[in-house]
């Protein structure tokens, strides 16, 4: 016979969108500090200050204690609104925490996912059609696109020797049209008329990634593992704990690129093929990585990964 104290549900914590499995009969309080949610609770869950508000939205919950009843209003309780302390688990369950029942960081992250930003990217495009750019020779043919971006953007550095044959290779393939990516004052690349620039960047606090997919190069600024992390900045952030099986699911199909150089250098094909980069900047390391294996990394990098990743690019 089953041990109801020893069962698991499955909880999901909104609107954080956290989904964990707990024992049966376990609290909401507890279950949200298990996940790394910091619910407001001043009276340290025994059910005398009514901070630990909860919407139970589906499942099966214990009875209504004594507590909730002196705590919460008649309106309160019909409505599903429950105390996370006094409340148990008895079934697979759905609940949503108010924002007044979060500490004010987790509060400020959730209110931070809602904002609407208006994006200004650090890239721009600017179409250049030269209309016929036969009797031109490659130098003339930059001058002219040059002084349209220039009309565009204002006075910025010459264009790039090293970009003016691609520039003109693409000219001479579509029908004299072409695309230049614009950096500031600077001309970065020259692309296909048709070609999508497109731009990722993620920034949450001690874990940084920011990159131009489309452009000359994927770019990784900064990245700690989340696994290098203190376990008071993971709670901090509402994260939770690192474990071997986060790591896995990173290296099977996320940003690690961990293993031998041929598993590696496949990975990169890969990306490099799936989102049509004309370059691929990997950090060799992160974290607390002895000297040597960082040296070692590298080696195996330039003189394994990066040929193996040529050929099957071929």
């Amino acid at each position: 016979m089953e041990n109801p104290g020893q069962a698991k549900v499955t909880i999901t914590l909104e609107p954080m969108g956290k989904r964990i499995a707990v024992a049966k009969r376990t609290s909401i309080l507890q279950a949200a500090q298990e996940a790394g949610i910091d619910v407001v609770a001043v009276c340290g869950g025994i059910g005398a200050c009514a901070t630990c508000k909860v919407f139970s939205i589906s499942g099966e919950f214990s009875p209504i204690t004594a507590a909730e009843e002196e705590q919460l209003t008649a309106s309160e309780l019909q409505s599903g609104l429950r105390l996370g302390c006094q409340t148990q688990f008895l079934s697979d369950c759905t609940v949503f925490f108010p924002p007044e029942s979060l500490a004010t960081f987790q509060r400020l992250q959730l209110e931070g996912r809602q904002v609407e930003t208006a994006i200004e990217p650090a890239v721009s495009r600017v179409e250049i059609d030269l209309s016929d750019i036969s009797g031109l020779d490659m130098d003339h043919a930059a001058d002219l696109a040059f002084a349209k971006v220039c009309k565009k953007h204002g006075q910025i550095a010459s264009f790039p020797e090293y970009l003016k044959p691609e520039l003109f290779r693409e000219l001479s393939e579509n029908q004299s049209k072409a695309v230049l990516a614009v950096h500031g004052r600077e001309i970065i690349a020259v692309l296909p008329p048709k070609a999508q620039m497109l731009g990722f960047a993620v920034d949450v606090g001690t874990t940084k990634l920011a990159g131009y997919v489309h452009l000359m190069k994927l770019r990784v600024v900064e990245l700690l593992l989340i696994s290098t992390l203190p376990t008071m900045v993971l709670a901090e952030r509402g994260w939770p704990p690192p474990t071997r099986l986060r790591f896995d699911d990173e290296v099977a199909a996320g940003s690690l690129y961990v293993g031998s150089p041929e598993t590696v250098a496949r990975r990169i094909a890969a990306t490099v093929a799936t989102l049509g980069l004309r370059r691929f900047d990997l950090k060799y390391a992160t974290g607390p990585m002895p000297h040597a294996q960082l040296m070692s990394s590298i080696e195996l990098y330039g003189s394994r990964v990066v040929p193996l990743v040529r050929d099957l690019l071929a």
